[in-house]
């Protein structure tokens, strides 16, 4: 069996991807298979995959797979890379970004530490803002929240899980005071945890293909409910950049109201699966994810969009999430749940749409 299956999911990176590519080829690449999936790219993304292969020095132990596909988004590439893979450990890698020339040796370390029975690896990353010139303007260390050594699913899912699945009514209250979250979340992307393969397929852990932007942390709080072991490295082996590319702010400005509402859905699903363990959470661990995003959608959709957000408001647990949220010291907050609790929303979104004509927005500092 090959140790690693290394997934990019491509659309439209042909500025990026070779970068990216060498990146990997700088890491002891023993046993390892990279799938490359291209989820319907217009430019030359598939080009430079094809030129990448010609041009690798040619190793037994390294395969190579470009997949060909529809566009379908990142969950769905993600998902198709995954039914393809053959390796005992998971590793995602966005195509714009690059991994340390480190990462798979100290993976190597990590496993062979634990004999191989892991289901989680969690590493650091280096959180990094470019110019449009790829000139860095600052570089950022960003570590795990603790260093886990966390070998029961009870353990996990009180030390971990809240960190990933939203923002409870307790961290709202806490944010009201201090202006940040406490305690800090994990997080979320998938790039910066390998997975055990095998623990994937077997609880059937995948990609909801219907979730836009925080599509990885649904991901990973899924993974939690059935993980037993997870261990972390306290290192930088990833380089996240952040450029100021508008395509996804315009991908979720144009999806916003159905992305919030397949995450609350998300959310739903997950939390019930987990009143079966020893540990039961209910709505209140994502209560404040469920408040902040009607206010954001309501801060931010148009008149066309008013009667799927009026739909939502009807959900049951989502009147449950906003009876049961209390009203803070952050004003604006207050403001808005006022309105959403005495079940008045489209005059607050009435409220919001004339103060964003004359460009005040509330969602600010909230």
């Amino acid at each position: 069996m090959l140790k690693y299956s290394i997934i990019l999911p491509c659309y439209n990176v042909s500025k990026y991807l070779l970068k990216c590519l060498k990146s990997i080829e700088k890491n002891d690449l023993y046993s390892c298979e990279i799938i490359l999936v291209d989820d319907g790219s217009t430019d030359d993304t598939i080009k430079i995959c094809n030129d990448f292969i010609n041009n690798f020095e040619k190793n037994d132990n390294v395969k190579f797979n470009i997949i060909s596909k529809p566009r379908g988004g990142v969950s769905s590439a993600r998902n198709v890379g995954l039914a393809s893979s053959n390796g005992e450990y998971i590793i995602f890698i966005d195509p714009d970004d690059e991994i340390s020339p480190n990462l798979i040796n100290k993976l190597n370390d990590t496993i062979l530490q634990y004999n191989s029975n892991l289901d989680m690896i969690m590493y650091g990353f280096w959180r990094i803002n470019v110019d449009s010139l790829e000139n860095v303007i600052d570089k950022t260390l960003c570590l795990p929240c603790k260093e886990y050594r966390l070998f029961s699913n009870e353990e996990i899912m009180s030390e971990i899980f809240p960190r990933y699945i939203g923002i409870s009514i307790e961290q709202v209250n806490y944010w009201a005071i201090n202006s940040t979250f406490e305690p800090k979340h994990e997080w979320g992307s998938c790039w910066r945890v390998a997975y055990k393969r095998q623990f994937l397929i077997d609880n059937d852990i995948r990609f909801n293909e219907h979730i836009i932007l925080n599509e990885d942390s649904m991901f990973n709080a899924n993974a939690l409910v059935y993980a037993s072991s997870i261990v972390t490295i306290n290192e930088g082996l990833y380089n996240y950049y952040i450029r100021k590319s508008g395509s996804m702010k315009k991908a979720l400005s144009n999806s916003l109201v159905d992305n919030k509402y397949a995450l609350f859905l998300e959310r739903k699903r997950i939390v019930e699966l987990i009143h079966n363990s020893k540990i039961n959470y209910g709505f209140e661990v994502y209560a404040g994810s469920i408040v902040f995003g009607i206010i954001e959608m309501m801060s931010s959709a148009n008149f066309r969009e008013w009667k799927k957000i009026s739909n939502i408001l009807k959900d049951k647990h989502i009147k449950e999430c906003i009876k049961k949220m209390p009203y803070v010291k952050n004003k604006k907050f207050s403001f808005s749940l006022f309105f959403i609790k005495n079940h008045m929303p489209f005059l607050l979104f009435i409220i919001l749409f004339v103060l964003k004509k004359f460009g005040v927005n509330i969602k600010k500092n909230i």
